[in-house]
């Protein structure tokens, strides 16, 4: 479903009940949004002066599955990441996004997506990837990670916490 809240969620309006595939993520940015979901699915969110809400299905492009969405602070540029791909907003279409030929996208799931006050567009996936660009529609690269860093290990007993 696609729901909304306008009391900080002590109640909720429902927008679209099962009328799409699961959805994973939203992301707003002002009065407009979308979400994303699984096979492909996303949906343009627009609310209205008096309160209305718009759902409208944008062709994505994809049948995989769509897993993370971030806006700007203005909406203008968004991201969404998912299972082998990363899409940027480009003149209000979702087209993929500049990823370099020795990440082998397409067998990575990017489970999350950020656009910074700065405007710089980080994607983070599986197996520790990390790619950032200057902006959602330039070209990405592995972000540097730094030497000597070790990872945390927890003893079994903690674990079990």
């Amino acid at each position: 479903v696609v729901a909304a809240t306008a009391d900080g969620g002590a109640t909720w309006q429902v927008i679209s009940e099962q009328a799409y595939p699961t959805l994973i993520d939203v992301a707003m940015a002002g009065d407009h949004g979308y979400a994303v979901g699984l096979n492909g699915t996303l949906l343009s969110l627009s609310v209205a002066a008096d309160g209305a809400w718009t759902v409208t299905p944008v062709a994505s492009g994809v049948s995989q599955h769509l897993l993370s969405v971030a806006l700007s602070a203005d909406g203008a540029r968004g991201l969404v990441g998912g299972n082998g791909l990363l899409l940027s907003l480009v003149d209000g279409t979702f087209k993929p996004a500049s990823v370099p030929d020795t990440v082998p996208l397409s067998y990575i799931w990017i489970g999350g997506v950020a656009i910074g006050k700065d405007g710089h567009a980080v994607a983070v996936g599986q197996g520790g990837l990390i790619l950032r660009a200057d902006a959602p529609d330039a070209a990405f690269a592995p972000a540097a990670i730094e030497a000597g860093v070790t990872p945390v290990s927890y003893t079994s007993a903690e674990k079990a916490q």
